[in-house]
């Protein structure tokens, strides 16, 4: 079953406020989500509620919810802006092909290093 792009819109916007529910702060919910395939880069942008403790987050992916998720980003997913009280990010998941299917899981890393690991979710590039 193909995901829309409403559907993956959506999806993400899932990922962020269950991410939230586990914090007793930061994150509350997701305000803003955007998504766009150019090529076989899928960028991936988000806008949240700023929180000191957060220092970023991780994404990882596999190809079946079963399969060994791998971390797909090579360092900590941070802050690309703030501003009043809110905070953007971006990543871009390189290579992905036009069609399939992936499973992603969002990690929200404390400063103090804890990890907290959400998903899998499932995500079509279309």
């Amino acid at each position: 079953m193909r995901m829309t792009r409403n559907r993956f819109l959506l999806l993400l916007i899932l990922i962020l406020i269950a991410a939230a529910s586990v914090m007793a702060m930061g994150l509350v919910e997701a305000q803003n989500i955007l998504n766009w395939l150019r090529g076989t880069d899928l960028t991936i942008h988000w806008t949240a509620e700023s929180d000191e403790e957060i220092a970023g987050f991780h994404l990882y992916r596999a190809d079946s919810p079963s399969s060994e998720f791998v971390r797909v980003n090579n360092s900590l997913i941070t802050a690309t802006s703030a501003r009043a009280g809110t905070s953007e990010y971006r990543f871009v998941d390189k290579n992905v092909i036009r069609g399939r299917t992936y499973y992603y899981k969002l990690a929200i890393v404390y400063n103090s290093g804890q990890e907290i690991r959400k998903g899998p979710y499932a995500v079509t590039a279309d």
